[in-house]
């Protein structure tokens, strides 16, 4: 089996396998009882919140662990969506574009972002790296020379494609939130968080028990924590071997890509890409007929992110980035991991090049 859809989720690392089927073991207490259960979880789920924003440097920040990043996402626009002064980018995630659907004010990613920046503007959000193109922001130029326009407006990055694959460090940053997700580094699915200045305005959106600094009210997911806290530990350690590595496999991928069929184009190439994805053009054949094609000889890529699958016709997100909507319907992603080998992108190349034969008839 290739899978090659990894910036839509990751299997599990070992060791974070392993450290999830102790804790299910082990730490089954409910982390707000005050017995001594009770209170070893939330010694451990502390542990691993102060693991994480070490990791980032992010001392002059706080952490709190929800669902999902979309639930991340969702809280800080909400925060301020009852003004309509909020730019993002039609590119993002439907997590931001849908959650500001009809309120904020979207750019296209050819757009001047500071020059839509004004004394009004409450949000700007931002995606480190873009989950459909794999474009990366330099989120921290970008969020330094918004607060010099205008110092009152806040920045919330989504990181999720970013965090433990693009170096970045909250030591000195001007943004104001950032979105992690676990299950996009290793880690288990169910588990996210939002990082947030201590000063930042938050809105509660689950009120309950109080739980994490009463801005996330439900119990904790002991096990989902460290778990998480593991994965974000593993990816950091290694990111910059890893970035290196992955990123000749890239280069690998794309050079035979290019002399396995003329009608195979990459749309971003000139750009700053992350070397764990990559977005390609096959004109001249549906997408959805290649994936079917690979599938049958167990190869698992995407045509866009997982979360606008359903999406049938025009795709938003596409538009954002500036395709033409007669090739909407052509863009696949490639997507890898920190685990992806060579001899998986090798594999890969011969069984796409057997599909391309096979459906030779059907390319226009």
């Amino acid at each position: 089996m290739i899978y090659f859809d990894h910036a839509a989720t990751t299997p599990l690392y070992d060791d974070v396998k392993t450290l999830l089927l102790e804790s299910f073991e082990h730490d089954f207490a409910n982390p707000s009882s005050k017995h001594k259960l009770g209170s070893q979880a939330a010694k451990k789920i502390d542990g691993a919140r102060k693991s994480i924003l070490k990791l980032l440097n992010a001392s002059q920040y706080e952490l709190i662990f929800t669902s999902s990043a979309t639930e991340s996402n969702n809280q800080v626009i909400k925060t301020f969506c009852e003004d309509s002064d909020v730019l993002y980018f039609l590119s993002d995630h439907p997590s931001i574009s849908k959650c500001l659907e009809n309120r904020g004010e979207y750019l296209l990613e050819s757009d001047d972002l500071l020059e839509r920046v004004g004394q009004e503007t409450k949000l700007v959000v931002l995606s480190l790296v873009n989950s459909q193109a794999g474009l990366v922001k330099d989120v921290e130029e970008l969020s330094a020379k918004i607060k010099e326009k205008n110092p009152a407006t806040k920045v919330l990055v989504d990181a999720v494609q970013g965090l433990g694959k693009v170096a970045f460090d909250l030591q000195k940053s001007h943004i104001d939130y950032i979105s992690i997700a676990a299950h996009k580094i290793g880690g288990p699915r169910g588990i996210a968080g939002l990082i947030y200045k201590k000063d930042a305005p938050l809105k509660t959106l689950l009120c309950g028990g109080g739980h994490e600094f009463d801005l996330r009210s439900s119990t904790p997911a002991t096990s989902l924590i460290l778990g998480f806290a593991k994965a974000v530990e593993i990816s950091i350690t290694h990111l910059k071997e890893n970035y290196n590595r992955i990123s000749e496999l890239q280069n690998l991928l794309v050079k035979n890509l290019k002399s396995l069929h003329k009608n195979i184009s990459f749309p971003f190439e000139a750009n700053n890409i992350s070397p764990y994805i990559t977005c390609l053009m096959f004109k001249g054949v549906p997408s959805d007929v290649l994936l079917r094609h690979l599938e049958m000889k167990e190869v698992y890529i995407s045509s866009t992110t997982a979360c606008s699958s359903k999406i049938k016709g025009k795709n938003p997100m596409f538009v954002g980035l500036g395709i033409d909507e007669k090739f909407h319907k052509n863009i696949m992603r490639i997507s890898f991991s920190s685990q992806t080998t060579q001899e998986e992108v090798d594999e890969f190349i011969k069984r796409l090049g057997q599909v391309i034969q096979e459906i030779s008839f059907l390319i226009k």
